[in-house]
């Protein structure tokens, strides 16, 4: 795996040689990660100094929030798999079950605008689906360019309406 393209990639690899291991420096940073509230608080953890590093060496420059709400994030996922984040919020354990993440939680989500302040609901939403197989490139690269155009898209994948969600047409910043 290389660290060339997206943000979501390089995170991804990050993710799989930082993370990703069930080794003790791994599940310490996983833990460290999965309790910071505030991009102050991750910022004294050196793995999201190297993740800044690793972004940065690809001539992406993201700010303290954005950097730290994608390492956050991150230190929740406990396997990489094909699920989409917004998809697994959304699945339902049965047809008249409540899904996963209820829908006025994904709706405070998707009202976020600001990286900082998604670091909280985004924390407390992935605790609940944390057993599940996430697709980290996607997720990374989704919360890297959390946007207008990213919400969208997450609100068609949390109602398994993907057939009718439009073409994605940027990322935008």
């Amino acid at each position: 795996m290389s660290e060339t393209g997206s943000p979501g990639a390089i995170c991804a690899h990050w993710w799989h040689q930082v993370l990703g291991g069930d080794d003790g420096p791994a599940r310490t940073t996983r833990a460290r990660l999965r309790r910071c509230t505030a991009a102050s608080e991750a910022l004294t953890i050196d793995a999201v100094h190297d993740l800044n590093s690793r972004l940065r060496a690809r001539e992406f420059r993201p700010d303290a929030d954005r950097l730290t709400l994608v390492a956050i994030a991150l230190a929740h996922v406990a396997e990489t798999g094909e699920l989409r984040l917004a998809t697994e919020f959304g699945r339902r354990a049965g047809k008249d079950r409540p899904r996963a993440l209820s829908e006025q939680r994904f709706q405070a989500l998707i009202r976020t605008t600001r990286h900082a302040e998604l670091i909280v609901p985004l924390r407390r939403a992935m605790a609940i689906v944390r057993r599940t197989r996430i697709a980290v490139a996607p997720m990374a690269t989704d919360l890297y360019f959390w946007s207008e155009n990213t919400r969208t898209q997450w609100c068609f994948q949390y109602f398994g309406a993907a057939e009718a969600a439009p073409e994605r047409i940027s990322q935008e910043s």
